[in-house]
């Protein structure tokens, strides 16, 4: 049986956002080593982002950051994530079965309202609200200069502006 690797996650068409994300790989037929022999059964694996190489990897996951692959960030779009074995010397393996998924890369800052959820009643004030945000860091700078990936969360009730939060839960 030939040496294959496996992208178990992300999943194909996955969305991925600002942050770094983890890649998980499973391998049949091969091992992954630290530094060893020269073997087409024993070695690490590259990881590619549209055909540019990234880095190799000697255990089953990687993290990749969309912010600094190489040669330039990752720009909104769909994207290839390419996995392949290699020996220690890092040639690839002969007959090595590979594995390439699409990414969305999608770096739009998300605000979902978490609690209270829809229907929920709320009866007085004050309550709590917890928000879910992808793709932003809320931090408390106000008054200082927009950090790109770096903001706040305005809050509407009853499309009347009540403030402005610096936390996922108030």
């Amino acid at each position: 049986d030939r040496p294959t690797i496996h992208i178990q996650s992300p999943a194909d068409g996955a969305r991925i956002g600002r942050g770094p994300f983890a890649v998980a790989v499973s391998v049949d037929n091969f091992e992954l080593i630290p530094v060893g022999e020269i073997s087409d059964l024993r070695g690490h694996f590259h990881l590619f982002i549209d055909s540019v190489y990234q880095d190799f990897y000697t255990n089953p996951w990687a993290i990749l950051d969309p912010a600094t692959t190489k040669l330039t960030p990752l720009v909104k779009g769909t994207h290839t994530l390419e996995a392949f074995l290699h020996r220690s010397n890092h040639t690839p393996v002969t007959g090595a079965v590979g594995h390439i998924i699409d990414l969305e890369y999608d770096p739009t800052p998300r605000v979902r309202i978490v609690a209270p959820g829809p229907g929920d009643r709320v009866t007085g004030a004050p309550f709590d609200v917890q928000v879910e945000v992808d793709n932003l860091s809320v931090v408390d700078k106000a008054g200082a200069a927009a950090v790109p990936g770096e903001g706040h969360v305005h809050v509407f009730v009853d499309d009347v502006y009540q403030g402005f939060e610096t936390t996922t839960r108030f």
